[in-house]
């Protein structure tokens, strides 16, 4: 009976080493298991950072060189708007030389001075006052004129003007006019 004992016991040993191997076996493969899904999520993460360091450089140049491109067009916008204004200072000289000649020079169509025209024939009645002398400039008369739908052959009769000065006073009042809210 001892021999069945002793042999009951060392099966009983032998079966708990056994299970304590196995159970020791199964932890350790767990914890490869777990070493393996982290060095993977490691290797997941350290790619992800890569490719969102890829990105973000991408996005800097990207920006960068539409900073770039903002800054060459706010560059030539002020180049034209120098530009404009430079031609708004003209156009309103233009003008102001235009009623100098206006006042100097009759509508004889040769440049001649009204002093100088007396010698020649009289000119027909005017129907309407030049502007001059009812107060307006001519390129206020022209630009009223032209409003109210004349042709510049009808405004010329009507001034007693040259058409080819009411050509270049109706161009300045084109020219004028998407300028007139920035000035007043």
């Amino acid at each position: 009976m001892m021999e069945t004992v002793l042999l009951l016991l060392l099966l009983g040993t032998w079966g708990g080493i056994f299970w304590v191997y196995r159970r020791l076996s199964q932890d350790l493969d767990d914890v490869a298991r777990d070493r393996v899904e982290q060095s993977e999520m490691q290797g997941n993460l350290t790619r992800m950072v890569g490719q969102l360091q890829e990105a973000a450089d991408e996005l800097a140049q990207a920006m960068t060189a539409r900073t770039g491109r903002l800054q060459d067009l706010l560059d030539r916008a002020d180049q034209r708007i120098t530009q404009l204004d430079d031609l708004t200072a003209r156009l309103q000289e233009f003008g102001q030389m235009a009623d100098a000649l206006t006042h100097g020079y009759g509508n004889n169509g040769g440049g001649v001075r009204q002093a100088d025209a007396v010698a020649a024939p009289a000119a027909p009645p005017a129907q309407t006052p030049r502007p001059a002398e009812s107060g307006y400039s001519a390129f206020e008369e022209v630009r009223r004129l032209a409003a109210e739908g004349l042709t510049p052959a009808e405004i010329a009769q009507r001034t007693h003007r040259g058409r080819e000065e009411i050509r270049l006073l109706l161009q300045l009042a084109q020219a004028a006019e998407p300028n007139e809210g920035t000035t007043k």
